[in-house]
Protein backbone atom coordinates (compact mmCIF):
# COMPACT_ATOMS: atom_id res chain seq x y z
CA UNK A 1 0.00 0.00 0.00
CA UNK A 2 1.35 3.22 -1.04
CA UNK A 3 1.19 6.56 1.12
CA UNK A 4 0.31 9.81 -1.43
CA UNK A 5 0.70 13.18 -0.74
CA UNK A 6 -0.75 15.98 -2.71
CA UNK A 7 -0.20 19.49 -1.82
CA UNK A 8 -1.26 21.54 -5.15
CA UNK A 9 -2.22 20.63 -8.36
CA UNK A 10 -0.22 20.62 -11.07
CA UNK A 11 -1.44 22.81 -13.43
CA UNK A 12 -2.24 25.24 -10.78
CA UNK A 13 -0.68 28.41 -12.08
CA UNK A 14 -0.61 31.99 -10.44
CA UNK A 15 -2.77 34.88 -12.21
CA UNK A 16 -0.13 36.92 -14.11
CA UNK A 17 1.50 39.27 -11.38
CA UNK A 18 2.04 42.99 -11.66
CA UNK A 19 5.99 43.67 -11.29
CA UNK A 20 5.34 44.81 -7.46
CA UNK A 21 4.06 41.47 -6.83
CA UNK A 22 6.52 39.16 -8.79
CA UNK A 23 9.01 39.98 -5.83
CA UNK A 24 6.66 38.54 -3.18
CA UNK A 25 5.60 35.15 -5.21
CA UNK A 26 9.17 34.70 -5.45
CA UNK A 27 10.03 34.78 -2.13
CA UNK A 28 6.89 32.20 -1.06
CA UNK A 29 9.07 29.81 -3.56
CA UNK A 30 11.34 27.08 -1.52
CA UNK A 31 15.04 26.20 -2.38
CA UNK A 32 15.18 22.52 -3.34
CA UNK A 33 17.99 20.47 -3.64
CA UNK A 34 17.90 16.94 -5.13
CA UNK A 35 20.55 14.27 -5.12
CA UNK A 36 21.10 12.55 -8.40
CA UNK A 37 22.88 9.38 -8.83
CA UNK A 38 26.12 9.88 -10.98
CA UNK A 39 25.64 13.39 -11.62
CA UNK A 40 25.58 16.81 -9.59
CA UNK A 41 22.42 17.71 -7.24
CA UNK A 42 19.89 19.74 -9.12
CA UNK A 43 19.04 22.69 -7.16
CA UNK A 44 15.73 24.70 -7.84
CA UNK A 45 13.23 27.19 -6.45
CA UNK A 46 9.58 25.81 -6.26
CA UNK A 47 6.82 24.14 -5.00
CA UNK A 48 6.29 20.66 -3.95
CA UNK A 49 3.22 19.25 -6.17
CA UNK A 50 2.83 16.07 -4.41
CA UNK A 51 4.83 13.02 -2.58
CA UNK A 52 4.11 8.68 -3.14
CA UNK A 53 6.39 6.47 -1.36
CA UNK A 54 5.83 2.46 -1.73
CA UNK A 55 7.41 1.50 1.66
CA UNK A 56 6.68 -1.88 3.36
CA UNK A 57 8.63 -4.26 5.46
CA UNK A 58 8.64 -7.26 3.17
CA UNK A 59 10.44 -5.78 -0.26
CA UNK A 60 13.78 -5.47 -0.91
CA UNK A 61 13.45 -2.23 -2.57
CA UNK A 62 10.97 0.81 -2.53
CA UNK A 63 10.48 4.13 -5.14
CA UNK A 64 8.96 7.16 -3.91
CA UNK A 65 8.54 9.69 -6.09
CA UNK A 66 8.38 13.24 -5.54
CA UNK A 67 6.94 15.95 -8.24
CA UNK A 68 7.66 19.69 -7.92
CA UNK A 69 6.97 22.47 -10.03
CA UNK A 70 9.94 25.39 -10.06
CA UNK A 71 9.91 29.22 -10.58
CA UNK A 72 9.59 28.97 -14.36
CA UNK A 73 6.65 26.63 -14.42
CA UNK A 74 8.25 23.23 -15.34
CA UNK A 75 8.22 20.31 -13.54
CA UNK A 76 10.61 18.18 -11.54
CA UNK A 77 10.05 14.51 -10.81
CA UNK A 78 12.24 13.42 -8.28
CA UNK A 79 12.98 9.09 -8.39
CA UNK A 80 14.66 7.52 -5.55
CA UNK A 81 15.14 3.95 -5.29
CA UNK A 82 16.04 2.85 -1.81
CA UNK A 83 17.48 -0.81 -1.40
CA UNK A 84 17.01 -2.32 2.28
CA UNK A 85 20.59 -4.49 2.12
CA UNK A 86 23.13 -2.04 3.38
CA UNK A 87 25.78 -3.56 0.49
CA UNK A 88 23.61 -2.11 -1.74
CA UNK A 89 23.67 1.68 -3.32
CA UNK A 90 20.09 3.83 -3.08
CA UNK A 91 19.48 5.45 -6.68
CA UNK A 92 18.21 8.96 -7.44
CA UNK A 93 17.02 10.11 -10.28
CA UNK A 94 16.02 13.35 -11.25
CA UNK A 95 14.70 14.99 -15.00
CA UNK A 96 12.71 18.09 -15.98
CA UNK A 97 9.68 19.07 -18.37
CA UNK A 98 7.50 21.33 -19.47
CA UNK A 99 4.32 19.70 -18.78
CA UNK A 100 2.46 17.34 -16.39
CA UNK A 101 1.73 14.69 -19.18
CA UNK A 102 5.94 14.55 -19.49
CA UNK A 103 6.21 13.90 -16.23
CA UNK A 104 3.26 11.16 -16.66
CA UNK A 105 5.00 10.07 -19.50
CA UNK A 106 8.58 9.61 -18.05
CA UNK A 107 7.52 8.08 -15.26
CA UNK A 108 5.08 5.53 -17.36
CA UNK A 109 8.35 4.36 -19.18
CA UNK A 110 10.73 3.97 -16.44
CA UNK A 111 11.75 0.06 -16.17
CA UNK A 112 11.63 -0.71 -12.32
CA UNK A 113 13.29 -3.42 -12.94
CA UNK A 114 16.49 -1.88 -13.69
CA UNK A 115 16.37 -1.08 -10.18
CA UNK A 116 16.81 -5.25 -9.18
CA UNK A 117 19.98 -6.89 -8.59
CA UNK A 118 21.50 -9.56 -10.55
CA UNK A 119 23.06 -11.86 -7.80
CA UNK A 120 22.91 -15.18 -9.04
CA UNK A 121 26.30 -17.48 -8.86
CA UNK A 122 27.07 -18.79 -12.30
CA UNK A 123 29.99 -20.24 -10.96
CA UNK A 124 29.95 -23.84 -12.07
CA UNK A 125 32.40 -24.95 -9.53
CA UNK A 126 30.61 -24.28 -6.73
CA UNK A 127 26.52 -24.00 -7.81
CA UNK A 128 25.13 -26.59 -8.91
CA UNK A 129 21.86 -26.36 -11.78
CA UNK A 130 19.29 -26.55 -9.12
CA UNK A 131 20.91 -23.64 -7.28
CA UNK A 132 21.51 -21.90 -10.09
CA UNK A 133 17.43 -22.69 -11.12
CA UNK A 134 16.65 -21.26 -7.44
CA UNK A 135 18.59 -18.32 -7.49
CA UNK A 136 17.08 -17.21 -10.77
CA UNK A 137 13.09 -18.14 -9.71
CA UNK A 138 14.13 -15.55 -6.40
CA UNK A 139 15.80 -12.87 -9.03
CA UNK A 140 12.37 -13.36 -11.39
CA UNK A 141 10.44 -12.85 -7.95
CA UNK A 142 12.23 -9.38 -7.31
CA UNK A 143 11.72 -7.95 -10.35
CA UNK A 144 7.97 -9.06 -10.13
CA UNK A 145 7.84 -7.61 -6.64
CA UNK A 146 9.75 -4.32 -7.76
CA UNK A 147 7.56 -3.87 -11.14
CA UNK A 148 4.27 -4.36 -9.09
CA UNK A 149 5.43 -1.82 -6.29
CA UNK A 150 6.46 0.79 -8.49
CA UNK A 151 3.06 0.23 -10.79
CA UNK A 152 1.19 0.79 -7.83
CA UNK A 153 2.56 3.90 -6.84
CA UNK A 154 2.52 5.32 -10.24
CA UNK A 155 -1.16 4.73 -10.65
CA UNK A 156 -1.72 5.91 -7.03
CA UNK A 157 -0.21 9.19 -8.16
CA UNK A 158 -1.71 9.73 -11.17
CA UNK A 159 -5.00 8.92 -9.78
CA UNK A 160 -4.43 11.29 -7.01
CA UNK A 161 -3.46 14.07 -9.21
CA UNK A 162 -6.55 12.96 -11.48
CA UNK A 163 -3.86 12.00 -14.26
CA UNK A 164 -6.27 10.72 -17.04
CA UNK A 165 -5.49 9.91 -20.69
Amino acid sequence: MSNVRILTHPEQTPEPLPDHARQTMQEQFQSFCLRRTGARPYQFAGREVAHVTGWNETSHLWHEINLFRDNQGRFVVDLRVFKKSTADQDMFHVVMVDSIDEAAAWLENYDPQQDVKVDIDFDGNTASMAEIALQAADLQLRILDAKRQYAAIVGDLFYALRLSV
